[in-house]
């Protein structure tokens, strides 16, 4: 259920607020960390254990994820992909274990705990600690196409499309080259097919050791980064502060329409932004804009908030606003003092902007604005945990006291059955365990895996 809740501020809170306009801002994967093991690729291998707990396939004699659950103490989704399963974890004490589960909430699969699920499940398979994949009744296997060299490093759905990315080592007298190679399933054979390939002889990682290159890109399934636009970023060496940028499309006839946000730098030093295409080249007029600020930001619906001038004599200033990607200010929002939701800075979903702001005495402040620059939520006193998108909208979770939560969408209705629920997992503008599916925002509340629909109901899976 959700009820109406009144968003416009008194003339005390928005006195308290705007009397801070002319203020200055002054502040500044899919898969965890797995450690990979070489694969075997002779022959499939089944997991095969007494305690693993294999659902048959159909309609009947399936256990729900409910079912399942009650004998755990919580469950949280880890990678949705309602089309076709999603991975689940199921909490007791030590004993964490893994779960595949459809869209009905039927359990198709629950590991017996010797192995770790690092992927969703796309294509009818997901990717594995043990550097192999596995297909939904728990086998593990090779993929067709694959060479004995190659070692997966990332699976993932990146812009709607599953890909895989592998690294192998090439050594000769000449020296060494690390290949990388993201692959794609051919529907037409089942097997992967060579979707675009890239390696180090190329400059962009000119004075990198291609040893150490791979061996720290084997190092776990974190190395790799989609930005959008099959446009990728990597840290090859653990030790180096270089970013090497990669796309999928480079060199194609749409390469030039593809579009992603670079930054470099940051981490307490100065923080570049720069907007390239599926080529790696710059837009014009963003080879030198350096952000005043040093938090997390983004390009959303085609624009980027921002407080940045060119780093140069005779600066070109940007104030905070949101910017297109031909550096126009789309909405001025100089005059507020804004913040980070959390790390993050604002960003459009669906056509709405979560803002977190402070008045001149540090009162925290909160509102929505839509794409055309005005309130949907005109500023109320509170702080925004997080903001996850819905159908059509988003669900922003706020506080007064980190104790008590609401959940409210766009126009300012509170969702009465998350009241002091708090929607689990990544503080900020929500990436990763979510997923919005036949009219529903699915993700974790409280340790349950839920289904919130924009009318305001809640479904609990477990």
């Amino acid at each position: 259920m959700r009820k109406s809740k009144q968003i416009i501020a008194t003339a005390v809170m928005a006195a308290l607020l705007l009397s801070g306009c002319a203020q200055e801002n002054k502040g500044a994967s899919e898969a965890g960390n797995n450690t990979q093991q070489t694969p075997s690729v002779s022959s499939t291998t089944q997991i095969a254990d007494s305690s693993a707990q294999m659902i048959e396939d159909g309609n009947s004699g399936l256990t729900t994820l409910a079912e399942t659950a009650a004998d755990y103490n919580g469950c949280s989704l880890l990678y949705p992909n309602f089309e076709e399963l999603s991975v689940g974890v199921l909490y007791k004490d030590d004993d964490n274990k893994y779960c595949l589960f459809d869209a009905n909430g039927n359990v198709r699969y629950v590991s017996d705990g010797g192995v770790s699920i690092a992927s969703g499940f796309y294509d009818g398979m997901c990717l594995t600690d043990l550097g192999m994949m596995m297909g939904a009744d728990g086998t593990l296997f090779w993929p067709h196409g694959l060479s004995d060299d190659d070692v997966i490093i990332r699976y993932a759905k990146d812009d709607g499309q599953a890909i895989l990315w592998t690294v192998r080592r090439e050594d000769s007298l000449d020296g060494t080259k690390a290949v990388f190679t993201a692959w794609v399933k051919d529907a037409t054979t089942d097997t992967e097919k060579v979707y675009a390939q890239f390696d180090t002889s190329q400059k962009e990682f000119e004075g990198m050791n291609a040893n150490d290159i791979y061996e720290n890109m084997t190092s776990g399934y974190d190395k790799i980064w989609n930005l959008g636009s099959g446009i990728y970023s990597m840290k090859p060496l653990s030790y180096s502060d270089k970013i090497v940028y990669e796309s999928v499309s480079k060199g194609t006839s749409g390469a030039g329409d593809k579009l992603a946000l670079k930054t470099s730098g940051g981490n307490g030093t100065i923080l570049y932004l720069a907007v390239i295409n599926g080529n790696l080249e710059t837009l014009p007029g963003w080879d030198n804009i350096m952000s005043r600020r040093s938090w997390t930001p983004a390009m959303s619906e085609g624009l980027i908030f921002m407080d940045a001038h060119t780093n140069e004599a005779n600066a070109i200033y940007y104030p905070a606003g949101f910017y297109d990607i031909n550096l126009n200010c789309v909405i001025d929002l100089s005059q507020y003092n804004i913040q980070p939701v959390t790390q993050d800075e604002p960003r459009f979903i669906n056509g709405y902007a979560a803002l977190q702001m402070l008045n001149p005495d540090g009162v925290a402040f909160w509102g929505v604005i839509r794409k055309d620059g005005t309130w949907s939520v005109e500023p109320q006193t509170g702080t925004i945990k997080s903001v996850y998108p819905t159908e059509g909208g988003l669900l922003v979770t706020v506080s007064q006291d980190d104790e008590s939560y609401e959940t409210i969408d766009q126009d300012g209705w509170e969702f009465t059955d998350l009241e002091n629920l708090t929607l689990s997992g990544y503080n900020g503008y929500s990436r990763g365990a979510y997923e919005v599916y036949n009219g529903k925002l699915y993700t974790t509340v409280n340790g349950k895996i839920v289904g919130i629909s924009s009318d305001g109901n809640v479904e609990f899976l477990s």
